[in-house]
């Protein structure tokens, strides 16, 4: 995981205290801020540009999990091997 710059950190952590978020809660602010610098750095982002924070929001809100395609199923046997059956996705 990337480490944030102790400058960025500085500022982010005033940030918080203006719009007073609970020091309980600045762990998970924090995390995310994380979370969006290592994306911007993974995929050649500037960070500092509000398109790069739509894209990651965008990033962030897609499942994870792709649906189950009607030959995945099939070429799985319908994930009886699991022991469950897997639902078919139109």
């Amino acid at each position: 995981m990337i480490v944030i710059p102790p400058d960025v950190l500085a500022r982010f952590e005033s940030i918080l205290t203006k719009k007073s978020v609970p020091n309980a809660l600045r762990y998970h602010y924090k995390k995310w801020l994380r979370y969006y610098l290592d994306f911007c750095q993974k995929y050649n982002h500037p960070t500092s540009t509000r398109e790069s924070l739509q894209q990651f929001i965008r990033l962030r809100k897609r499942p994870r999990l792709r649906a189950v395609t009607p030959a995945y199923t099939k070429r799985f046997g319908g994930g009886r091997h699991f022991g469950v059956q897997a639902r078919v996705c139109p």
